[in-house]
């Protein structure tokens, strides 16, 4: 059980690098292919607060396009990404906390629910 938080990062890397890299990866489905892009940006931008990495959020913006208002949820994303970034440093960060383990459960919780709204709880592995 110790080892599935680095199976998960692996997939993550893995699909990451298949969506942004030389192009889609057919071996991935789409809804997984978005998800490792999302928790990429989430883990990189909440997880260990490193500065945006452009190409990633230009991957996203082309996946975007294709759904009705995938556009507009990118921007509410972004913005959500900022806000809590602002919020952590804000509220914890100025008063000498650690912002790496509160980092860690925020990251954790997105994780959980995003997996939920994408069906990759578990619940949906098979496909025909």
């Amino acid at each position: 059980m110790a080892d599935q938080p680095k199976k998960d990062e692996a997939a993550t890397s893995s699909a990451v690098a298949g969506a942004g890299g030389g192009g889609p990866d057919r071996g991935v489905p789409e809804n997984e292919r978005l998800n490792a892009i999302l928790l990429g940006i989430i883990e990189r931008e909440v997880g260990r607060g490193e500065p945006r990495r452009v190409e990633d959020w230009n991957t996203l913006r082309e996946m975007a396009v294709t759904h009705g208002a995938g556009m507009e949820l990118v921007t509410t994303f972004e913005g959500v990404i900022d806000r809590c970034n602002r919020e952590m440093i804000g509220r914890f960060g100025g008063h000498g906390v650690d912002l790496t383990r509160l980092r860690e459960s925020v990251v954790m919780l997105i994780r959980v629910s995003l997996a939920k709204k994408l069906g990759l709880d578990g619940s949906t592995t098979r496909e025909s």
